[in-house]
C-alpha cells in the first residue's frame, strides 16, 4: 500500500526471537477427578502450554532515498550502488560505489543516524590501464578485524568480446580511507562455468577463523546464481559451487539470483538477495540451517510504482540488526538512475500453532490416547488444552502431555516439552453389560448377548437372565454370555443380566421390544352343493335326453323314458355338483319321438322339470311342451343361477397367527349383512393381555350365507388378532 506518497509497506517471512521455547509444567497437568479414579470414569485432563519468546513478522516500510547521486567531485553523478556499512562509536560509515558514466569507483560517506549522509569522495580508484580492474571497482564487502579494515571488491577489466570479466580483489586499510590493493583473490570461473565471465558481489563472514563467502556469478547465457567459497585467511579461497540457483521459468527469479547478504541469526542462516526477471529485480529472503542448503521464503521488497525511482531494480541489500532482529535496510534502487534507498523494519509478534499429544505409560505411538491439533499460543503467552479420557485399565499409570517440537522454528530447549503425572485407576467388581436394545417378533426367539461384560481382574464370568424383570431369574448360572427367549405375545420392557466373578456380582438392564405380527390369510373358498335332476310326466312311452353344462362344458347327462306310473319315481339325476358361483350353469333337453320304444298318440303333452336339490331345500324350473308326433322339441335353460337364490352358500377361510393370540373373522357379505366368528387361542376364553404360553394358532373358519336377490356381491373378510394386527381378503360372486 502507499504510505505518505511513495512509501510502500512490505512483509517479510516470519522471524523467531532467540529465546523461543515451548514448555509444559508438571504442576499444570491436572485431572478431574483426581487419583484414585474409578475404572471407566470420564476424566478431564488439562494441560497448559506456554510459549516463551515467540515469532515475529517483520513489516518493512520504504523510507525513500538515503544517498542520492552527485556531490562527490563528479564520481557519482550517474549512479550510486553497493551500500556497505559499519557502525563504530555511534557513527555510521558507508563505503559505496559511484559512477561518473564510464567508470565505477568506491567512495566513502558517514552519518550519525544512518539517514543523512556526508560524502567524502573517492577512497578506491580503478586500476591502471590494462589492469584487471581498470574499468570498474564496485560490489564490495568491508570488515574490520582488530585495527585493520578489510575490503573484498569486484573489479572489471576491458576484456572483450564478453564485455569484460569481473573478479574479486582484496584491499586493506588502517583508517578505511587510504586503501592498499593486494590483487585478485577469487578469479572468475573458466569459460562455461557459473561464474564466467562475471564473479562479484561478495558477502563475507568470519566464523571461528574460517572465512565464508557467498557471492554472485553469471554465466555466458546470462543466468545469475549465488555461489559459495571458504578461506582460512580471507586471501586463499576454495570454491564450492552453486548454493542457490535461478527460480522457475516465468517467475520473479527466473533470470537468476544475485547480490547476497547473509547473516547467522543463532543457528539459522538468513539471506537477502536480488531475484531478477528480465531487466527487473526485487529483494527476496531465504533461510538455511548451514548456509549451504537454502529454502526460499519469498518476496521482501517489491518494485515501486512507475516514476517512483525504484520501479526497475532493487538489489544489493545491506541490513542493520538491533536486539537480534532487522532494524533497517539500505539497498540500491534504480528508476532512471541507481540511488541508495532505505527501508525500516518493525517486528510484530504473531501467534504460533502447535499440537499437544496425551499418552499413558510411555510416549510411543501405541501409547497415545488423544491428540489436539492447531493449538494457538500467543507470543510470550499460554493456552489451555483439554481432553476427555475414559479411565482404564485398573492400576497405577503415568499420564503425559507433550507439546510437539516445532518443525519450523528452533526452540531454546525441547527437554521441557513434556509434563507427566501419576494416576491410579481402581475397580474391584465385575461390570455387567446386557447389550441391546433388543428387538424381535412374537413367536420368534430373541437372542441376548452379554459378551461385553468384563471383570477388571480378568476372572471368568457366569451369567444369568431375568427376561421379564420380575425379580425371578429365568435361567441358571451359565458360562455362556448368550441366551434366547421367545415371547408368545407382543412385549415391551426390560431384561436383566447378572454377572458373577465368583465373589462379586453386577447387574445391568437392557430394553427389549417384541412386536405383534399380523396374521396371515389364505385365499377364501366358497361353494354350494347341489344335485341336478330331471323329471318328466304326461305322455307315456316316450324318451327325453338331457345335458348339463358349466361354462359351456358338459358336466352331466341322462336319458329318461316315460313309463306308466308316478313321474316322481322316474326322476333322472344328471350330476351332484359343488357349484362354483362364478360359473354359468345351463341345460338342454331333447325329445325325439322317432326313438320312442312305443309310438304313442299323435298329440301329447310333455310336462318337464329341472330340479336343483340343496342341503336346505330345492328349487325347480318347469315347462310343458305340446307337439304332434313325429315332431321334436328342445328345451334350453340358459341360466340356472337364479335357482341358487335363497340357498346357503358355504364360505371357508384359513388364517395363521404366530403369536399366541385370539383370532376373529369379520365377514361383510356385500348385501348389508355381516358375520363375526371368534376363535380363542386356548379354545376356552379370551386371551389375556400377555399370553402366558407360546402357542401359534391356525384356524379354519366356515361361514354360511344366502342371497335373496340376484346381483354381483363383494365379500370382504378381515381377520384380526387380539393385539390389533389384521389380514384381509375379498372376492366377487355373481348370483342370478
Amino acid at each position: 500500500m502507499v504510505v505518505g506518497g511513495s512509501t510502500i509497506v512490505e512483509w517479510s517471512p516470519a522471524w523467531q526471537s532467540g529465546d523461543m521455547d515451548l514448555f509444559i509444567e508438571d504442576s499444570e497437568l491436572t485431572f478431574v477427578p483426581f487419583s484414585p479414579v474409578e475404572l471407566d470414569t470420564n476424566v478431564t485432563i488439562e494441560a497448559v502450554v506456554h510459549l516463551g519468546g515467540g515469532i515475529y513478522e517483520l513489516q518493512w516500510t520504504k523510507q525513500g532515498v538515503s544517498l542520492d547521486i552527485g556531490g562527490a567531485q563528479g564520481y557519482d553523478d550517474y549512479h550510486v550502488i553497493s551500500p556497505r556499512i559499519l557502525k563504530e562509536g555511534g557513527q555510521y560509515k558507508m563505503w559505496y560505489s559511484g559512477s561518473d558514466g564510464p567508470h565505477y569507483r568506491i567512495l566513502y560517506a558517514n552519518s550519525t543516524d544512518g539517514i543523512s549522509w556526508t560524502k567524502h569522495g573517492m577512497v578506491l580508484d580503478i586500476g591502471a590501464p590494462g589492469g584487471s580492474d581498470d574499468t570498474h571497482v564496485a560490489y564490495h564487502w568491508v570488515l574490520k578485524e582488530g585495527s585493520t579494515y578489510k575490503m573484498w571488491y569486484s573489479g572489471l577489466d576491458e576484456y572483450t568480446p564478453h564485455g569484460g570479466i569481473y573478479r574479486i580483489f582484496y584491499a586493506t586499510s588502517s583508517d578505511g580511507i587510504s586503501w592498499t590493493k593486494h590483487g585478485v583473490v577469487l578469479d572468475a570461473d573458466p569459460p562455461g562455468g557459473p561464474g564466467y565471465p562475471l564473479t562479484h558481489t561478495p558477502c563475507i563472514r568470519n566464523e571461528g577463523g574460517t572465512y565464508r563467502m557467498w557471492y554472485s556469478g553469471r554465466d555466458q547465457a546470462g543466468t545469475w546464481r549465488i555461489l559459495y567459497a571458504t578461506s582460512p585467511d580471507g586471501v586463499s579461497w576454495t570454491k564450492h559451487g552453486v548454493v542457490l540457483g535461478a527460480g522457475p521459468p516465468g517467475g520473479m527469479e527466473s533470470t537468476g539470483v544475485t547480490t547476497p547478504f547473509v547473516v547467522n541469526t543463532g543457528g539459522l542462516y538468513r539471506m537477502w538477495y536480488a531475484g531478477a526477471q528480465g531487466s527487473n529485480a526485487r529483494i527476496f529472503e531465504a533461510t538455511s540451517p548451514d548456509g549451504l542448503n537454502w529454502t526460499r521464503e519469498g518476496l521482501v521488497l517489491d518494485l515501486g510504482p512507475p516514476g517512483s525511482g525504484d520501479d526497475v531494480r532493487l538489489t544489493e541489500p545491506f541490513i542493520e540488526f538491533s536486539g537480534g532482529l532487522p532494524k533497517q535496510m539500505w539497498y540500491a534502487a534504480r528508476g532512471a538512475n541507481y540511488r541508495i534507498m532505505r527501508a525500516t523494519a518493525t517486528a510484530q509478534p504473531i501467534e504460533i500453532s502447535t499440537s499437544v499429544s496425551f499418552y499413558i505409560d510411555g510416549l510411543g505411538p501405541s501409547n497415545q490416547i488423544d491428540r489436539v491439533d492447531n493449538v494457538t499460543i500467543p507470543y510470550n503467552g499460554s493456552a489451555s488444552v483439554t481432553i476427555s479420557w475414559q479411565a482404564g485399565p485398573v492400576g497405577n499409570h503415568t499420564i503425559c502431555a507433550q507439546v510437539d517440537p516445532d518443525d519450523v522454528y528452533d526452540e531454546t530447549s525441547e527437554l521441557n516439552n513434556t509434563a507427566c503425572r501419576e494416576i491410579e485407576i481402581v475397580s474391584l467388581d465385575p461390570e455387567a453389560d446386557a447389550g441391546g436394545p433388543y428387538y424381535g417378533n412374537e413367536g420368534e426367539p430373541v437372542t441376548f448377548d452379554g459378551s461385553n461384560s468384563s471383570d477388571p481382574e480378568g476372572d471368568p464370568l457366569q451369567y444369568r437372565w431375568d427376561f421379564d424383570h420380575d425379580g425371578v431369574w429365568d435361567t441358571s448360572w451359565d458360562s455362556s454370555p448368550q441366551a434366547q427367549y421367545t415371547w408368545g405375545d407382543d412385549y415391551a420392557g426390560q431384561v436383566l443380566l447378572q454377572v458373577s466373578d465368583g465373589n462379586d456380582t453386577d447387574v445391568d438392564s437392557a430394553s427389549v421390544t417384541v412386536q405383534n405380527v399380523n396374521p396371515s390369510l389364505q385365499p377364501m373358498e366358497h361353494f354350494l352343493n347341489a344335485s341336478f335332476a330331471f323329471r318328466i310326466a304326461g305322455e307315456k312311452w316316450h324318451n327325453v335326453e338331457v345335458h348339463l353344462f358349466e361354462d359351456g362344458v358338459e358336466i352331466g347327462c341322462a336319458d329318461i323314458t316315460r313309463y306308466p306310473g308316478s313321474p316322481n319315481e322316474q326322476v333322472a339325476v344328471l350330476a351332484n355338483v359343488s357349484v362354483n358361483l362364478s360359473g354359468n350353469y345351463s341345460a338342454i333337453a331333447y325329445y325325439t319321438p322317432a326313438d320312442d320304444p312305443i309310438n304313442g298318440q299323435i298329440w301329447g303333452a310333455d310336462p318337464a322339470w329341472l330340479i336343483l336339490g340343496f342341503e336346505d331345500g330345492e328349487s325347480r324350473v318347469h315347462h310343458t311342451f305340446n307337439v304332434r308326433r313325429e315332431e321334436t322339441w328342445t328345451w334350453h335353460v340358459q341360466n340356472l343361477s337364479l335357482l341358487f337364490l335363497g340357498h346357503s352358500i358355504t364360505f371357508v377361510a384359513t388364517a395363521y397367527d404366530q403369536g399366541s393370540d385370539d383370532l376373529s373373522f369379520h365377514w361383510d357379505w356385500g348385501d348389508g349383512a355381516t358375520t363375526v366368528n371368534v376363535h380363542y387361542n386356548d379354545g376356552v376364553g379370551p386371551d389375556p393381555p400377555m399370553s402366558p404360553d407360546v402357542n401359534p394358532i391356525a384356524v379354519m373358519d366356515i361361514a354360511l350365507h344366502s342371497y335373496a336377490s340376484s346381483g354381483s356381491y363383494t365379500i370382504a373378510l378381515t381377520v384380526m388378532d387380539d393385539d390389533g394386527g389384521t389380514a384381509a381378503s375379498s372376492l366377487v360372486i355373481e348370483i342370478g
